[in-house]
């Protein structure tokens, strides 16, 4: 409140590389070695100076960076809340128990359909019994995203009932082109109204709800701040 300038959130890329090709994705490649551990605490540090209240790690898929659970211990130790952004295969007990001991707050993976396509790999058969893994053994909250546009509309409503079942933070996104314009993927033409009914379904937390806003100005006229 007294340092208004400060940047209230932060996304800190530890690794380009991820396990996966996903069709809409043009932010990984496949063969990136992570960032070294002190040039990422050089730039946490950097962000507390200036105030950053939130920081989230991402990639790539920043579950491939060893060293991981100190990278998001250091930014703790810095006063930030610390989330992550993951594709969940990589989660094992092994990291949850080191991300539980490094005071993550929130972890959101992205969940896009039931099964894999040429869209999207990041799918409900394949991360199902890892969420669940999650939900038993997790101290940090989880956020589950599907972005829609990566599978019809009758299978993203089963999905989206799935993941409501379980009662996690759940969120939905919106499919982009290479050139950052929405893509209405496999939803076609009743992306709008599609959005709007999936919306309605989803279950967030009061901090969610500041990044909201922009969605509808994209459907609506192409463009948003």
């Amino acid at each position: 409140m007294w340092r208004p300038e400060s940047p209230l959130l932060a996304q800190l890329v530890v690794i380009r590389r991820c396990n996966l090709s996903c069709g809409y994705c043009n932010e990984y490649d496949d063969y990136s070695p992570p960032l070294p551990k002190e040039e990422l605490f050089a730039r946490i540090d950097h962000l507390a100076d200036l105030g950053c209240l939130i920081l989230t790690v991402t990639g790539g898929e920043p579950f491939m960076h060893p060293d991981l659970d100190q990278i998001v211990s250091h930014a703790v130790s810095r006063g930030m809340v610390v989330t992550a952004i993951s594709n969940a295969y990589p989660i094992t007990k092994g990291w949850i128990a080191r991300m539980n001991d490094a005071g993550l707050s929130l972890l959101q993976v992205s969940v896009d359909n039931v099964e894999p396509n040429e869209v999207s790999q990041k799918s409900w058969s394949k991360i199902k019994k890892r969420l669940l893994l999650l939900q038993e053994q997790a101290k940090f909250k989880l956020n589950v995203n599907a972005v829609l546009g990566s599978s019809p509309p009758e299978q993203a409503r089963q999905l989206i009932d799935e993941i409501r079942s379980l009662g996690f933070y759940m969120t939905v996104g919106l499919l982009h082109d290479e050139k950052g314009q929405i893509d209405p993927g496999l939803i076609g033409d009743i992306l709008p109204e599609f959005y709007e009914e999936m919306r309605a379904l989803c279950n967030k937390s009061f901090f969610h709800r500041f990044g909201e806003g922009w969605e509808q100005k994209m459907l609506r006229g192409g463009t948003a701040p």
